[in-house]
């Protein structure tokens, strides 16, 4: 337990903006800690998004969710409130079913695979496999190249959800997206709100890649993590292309390029009135 007047020099305004560019994660888990043992704490909707993280367990787990159909535009004419609902279940799968992607072949029969990635890796990078300092986004794109190459997913669409795009128009004023290699290419006409014009580039890279796989439309949509219209906004989205591919009977297959989720929605059409 950290003692009461090692929180208060932490948190004095001076002592942090003195060591937190030198040591920022250290000193960042140290001011979370003084947050978090508060005796007033309560969790925010940011620190519960902070608490996910990459699971060592070799397995599965999953939570269950659901959002009434008129939520999403849809009008159900049943009195029954549980079939008015869109249905929705997250799966979690363990680093070691995600890096050989043999579940994959499980869901062969969806109806849309839905890819999500970060925004804001373009600039970060991690240990691959075989423990060479690989960039995050390039990671990334591998594995949406071996997931939408897969053999079981050949006669299927995707929709790429790029995340943490309010992050992302932070750290583009800043940090240029030509730290990812893939996009050096990328020559804005303004050197100022960058963040538009940046997605829009990201999603047509990432388009032709699809298209070149594939020989496919790629659906691109953009999510503000910590915006819940946004994130309600892409579930909306994925639930139209589903919708209109008519294939109601299908799942739909969600991969987080990080953390290897999946997402399988086990919703039904309305009724037509």
């Amino acid at each position: 337990m950290l003692s009461a007047p090692l929180c208060l020099v932490l948190l004095n305004p001076q002592i942090q903006n003195a060591f937190l560019n030198c040591s920022r994660k250290f000193f960042f888990s140290l001011f979370q800690a003084v947050h978090i043992l508060r005796v007033n704490y309560e969790p925010t909707e940011r620190d519960i998004l902070y608490a996910e993280g990459d699971t060592s367990a070799n397995g599965l787990a999953g939570v269950d969710f659901s959002f009434p159909q008129s939520e999403f535009g849809y009008e159900n004419n049943t009195t029954d409130q549980h079939d008015s609902l869109l249905r929705y279940q997250l799966i979690r799968v363990g680093e070691g079913l995600g890096e050989s992607c043999q579940w994959l072949e499980t869901f062969r029969d969806a109806g849309l695979v839905i890819f999500c990635l970060s925004l804001s890796d373009y600039d970060q990078f991690s240990a691959d496999g075989n423990s060479s300092i690989t960039n995050k986004m390039l990671q990334s794109r591998a594995v949406f190249e071996s997931i939408v190459t897969h053999p079981s997913f050949e006669k299927m669409n995707c929709l790429l959800l790029l995340s943490k795009f309010d992050l992302f128009v932070k750290k583009i004023a800043r940090v240029p997206l030509t730290q990812c290699d893939w996009f050096d290419d990328f020559k804005p006409l303004l050197s100022y709100a960058l963040g538009q014009p940046a997605y829009e580039y990201v999603a047509v890279k990432f388009k032709r890649l699809y298209s070149s796989l594939t020989d496919k439309k790629l659906y691109v949509s953009l999510v503000e993590d910590f915006e819940p219209d946004s994130v309600i906004g892409a579930l909306k989205y994925s639930t139209e292309i589903y919708f209109k591919m008519g294939q109601f009977d299908r799942q739909l297959l969600f991969v987080n390029s990080r953390l290897f989720h999946l997402f399988i929605d086990d919703i039904r059409p309305a009724p037509s009135v």
